[in-house]
């Protein structure tokens, strides 16, 4: 692994994602100043690597493996990626058995434009205006299938009735979740796990 050669990669998903060094530092949690070419050199001259602790976290918030961060450096072409997820209205997600976790067929949805990587995700078109003003009518959520749930994150889901839901979670319980209304801390809610038939996590959303 080369000095210049990490930092270049940062460097290239930021740019392919929209995002200058210091915005991608503040998406994943850090000082905005994380990045910044000021800080890869040090008071002596030596170089200054990126902490573990700030590539894991590039790793984890944009679900990514390490060498598809790393290699971007071999691309002396790189450009902002122009990828495609399945796409399906929040409406139509709850109806029938496609959200049957064993059926869960997109292969006849449409498909949304999205730069990060497509793996497991799919993007919800929010046609419903209930969970203003925190996502707006027609925003687009992107969504994970399969990723690791954790305290804050905000959650996707459909419970077996046909109930659909936008939930900020909070720990889960032995038999049940809890969650609360992101933009209502106060509302707390306990849901059966029994009753839950698709639970996703929101990895990015357009307003």
């Amino acid at each position: 692994m080369k000095f210049e050669k990490i930092w270049d990669a940062i460097d290239k998903f930021a740019k392919n994602n929209g995002m200058s060094p210091s915005a991608l530092a503040k998406s994943i949690g850090l000082d905005a100043t994380t990045f910044n070419k000021s800080k890869r050199i040090r008071n002596d001259g030596k170089q200054r690597w990126p902490s573990l602790d700030s590539i894991n976290r590039i790793l984890e918030v944009y679900n990514i493996e390490f060498e598809d961060l790393y290699k971007l450096s071999d691309d002396i072409h790189s450009t902002k990626q122009s990828l495609s997820i399945p796409y399906i209205s929040l409406s139509g997600l709850s109806q029938g058995s496609r959200t049957d976790v064993r059926k869960f067929d997109i292969s006849s949805w449409r498909q949304v434009q999205f730069p990060y990587s497509t793996q497991n995700m799919y993007a919800i078109d929010l046609d419903d205006s209930c969970y203003e003003p925190l996502y707006n009518f027609g925003s687009t959520l992107v969504v994970a299938k399969d990723s690791e749930i954790r305290r804050g994150d905000r959650i996707v889901i459909i419970t077996r009735s046909g109930e659909s839901l936008i939930r900020e979670f909070i720990r889960r319980e032995e038999n049940a979740i809890k969650v609360c209304t992101p933009y209502d801390k106060e509302n707390l809610q306990y849901i059966n796990l029994s009753d839950i038939r698709l639970l996703n996590r929101i990895m990015w959303a357009s307003q």
